[in-house]
């Protein structure tokens, strides 16, 4: 079992290699209350990490490492970075379809 975005049931794929991306969100925090003023662009991040030029056209993401950082500003404020690691796959089975 592995952390995958997409399900795989077990389908043969080939490793393309090691992509990495990162994004960037603001919040607003009041003691334990956050509010974010704009929603993590999580999806934006699976594309930019699938279209990588590297990965060529990868069709799913395997591997998932991820960490998260915040820096506090005054009144509040709070910038959230998110940089994820993984391995971009492709099925065989398009591969050949392809050829």
């Amino acid at each position: 079992m592995q952390a995958s975005n997409r399900a795989l049931n077990g389908q043969p794929y080939t490793d393309l290699g090691p992509v990495q991306g990162s994004v960037n969100w603001w919040s607003f925090d009041i003691g334990f209350i956050g509010v974010p003023l704009t929603e993590p662009p999580l999806t934006e991040l699976e594309q930019q990490m699938l279209g990588q030029e590297k990965s060529g056209r990868a069709d799913a993401l395997v591997h998932l490492r991820w960490r998260e950082s915040q820096m506090r500003f005054l009144f509040g404020f709070v910038r959230h970075s998110l940089v994820m690691e993984a391995r971009a796959i492709r099925r065989l089975d398009r591969i050949e379809n392809e050829q």
